[in-house]
Parts: structure tokens; C-alpha cells; sequence
């Protein structure tokens, strides 16, 4: 599959759903592709990373940001969210 496929079924995709979560704890470009679409057709976004990494500008753009420890920190986390 080429990029170009690669694009055009991430915004098939995005505009089907209503939110995405964000996995930042690794860097990888499509992420902040996928973030910009999102927020561009006015989905919600909630962006989730590891304690000790960096999420900064991928932070700004959630309508929700949340930094755990581990999974069972995060599944905690995750039980209080409304979007």
C-alpha cells in the first residue's frame, strides 16, 4: 500500500467516527496528520502517553490529555472520562 491509500483510508476513517484516541508515548508522523484531520472535521480527541514522555504539542491539540504509569493507571484514568 502506498502513502497515498495509507491517507485516504485515515480519512475515510476519521470522519466515521466521533473521537480518537491517540497512543503518544512514541513519536510517529501520521499521528499528528491524523490529530489535525480530527480536529479539522470537529471530532473530539483525547491524547494518552506515558509518564516520561513527551506529548507537548500533540497535549495542546486534545480536548483531552491524560499521563499514566502504567495500564492499570491509565484503565483508572480512562473510567472518569466524558467527552
Amino acid at each position: 500500500m502506498d502513502i497515498k491509500e495509507v491517507i485516504n483510508k485515515a480519512r475515510a476513517h476519521l470522519k466515521e467516527c466521533d473521537a480518537i484516541l491517540v497512543e503518544a508515548s512514541e513519536k510517529a508522523n501520521g499521528i499528528y496528520f491524523e490529530v489535525g484531520y480530527a480536529k479539522a472535521l470537529g471530532k473530539k480527541v483525547m491524547i494518552i502517553h506515558k509518564k516520561g514522555t513527551e506529548a507537548s504539542f500533540l497535549e495542546s491539540a486534545g480536548d483531552v490529555s491524560i499521563e499514566y504509569e502504567d495500564f492499570e493507571d491509565l484503565r483508572k484514568k480512562l473510567e472518569g472520562i466524558k467527552f
